[in-house]
């Protein structure tokens, strides 16, 4: 498998590639003349195979062939996931930027531990947007997730596109997942899947949720932990598109 590498302004020819997009691929990589890689742009969506050239006055040129549109999943899926503690969101953001999520809203809901001030916000959703271009990086894709947040919970909900399929995942819920999947994936739709923090949606919350046309449902019998729910749920989308 070919080592993989983000270059802005992918074109066909030869490039100079950035400094730092040069440290990565002899530095890290340990790549020389010669050396193929699959370079992408995360902000149109394409990648291209390159072959390194040589080192032209300390810049490293590499030969890129034809730019090709990246493969995408089927559904566009928006995962709302409610704000958590710890590193929570990082493994929430990774697992769905690796399992073809198009984008994460991060939302402050009732039952949300920590509570983030604007600067600490700011902080955080740099940290996010870092962790779903490197996953992005590893696991072959073109394009990260958008991800935006933290939001407060309405204004989460009003992010989601008008004909997305939503769901509001609930251990209470009675309607099982799985046909829901399998009608949107049929129809080729977009899906919004809401998970909400430890000790779940308050009721409040799950109104305003059926309010906004959210359905309720269930991901199996078990209690699933919050970050395990995300990841469970975007796995079994992609399941049922293969």
């Amino acid at each position: 498998m070919l080592r993989r590498a983000p270059l802005r302004g992918l074109r066909a020819g030869e490039v100079v590639v950035p400094a730092a997009t040069d440290h990565y691929l002899t530095r890290v990589l340990r790549l020389s003349e010669g050396d193929r890689v699959e370079l992408f742009d995360p902000e149109v969506g394409v990648a291209a195979i390159a072959t390194l050239g040589p080192s032209t006055e300390g810049r490293l040129v590499v030969r890129v062939g034809e730019p090709t549109p990246a493969p995408t999943p089927a559904v566009a899926c928006t995962l709302i996931y409610a704000l958590s503690k710890g590193d929570k969101v990082d493994a929430v953001v990774r697992d769905a930027t690796e399992l073809g999520a198009a984008a994460v809203v991060v939302a402050v809901t009732e039952r949300s531990v920590i509570r983030l001030d604007e600067a600490r916000s700011r902080e955080r959703l740099a940290r996010w947007e870092r962790v779903a271009s490197e996953a992005s990086r590893q696991c072959g894709r073109a394009a990260a997730p958008a991800v935006r947040g933290p939001l407060a919970l309405a204004d989460a909900l009003a992010s989601v596109d008008a004909g997305a399929t939503r769901v509001a995942l609930s251990p209470h819920a009675t309607a099982p997942l799985g046909p829901i999947l399998a009608d949107v994936v049929r129809a080729r739709g977009a899906l919004a899947l809401a998970v909400g923090p430890e000790g779940g949606f308050s009721d409040r919350e799950m109104r305003e949720l059926a309010e906004g046309g959210f359905v309720a449902a269930r991901l199996g019998a078990s209690v699933l932990r919050t970050e395990t729910v995300a990841a469970a749920a975007l796995g079994a989308l992609r399941v049922y598109e293969e």
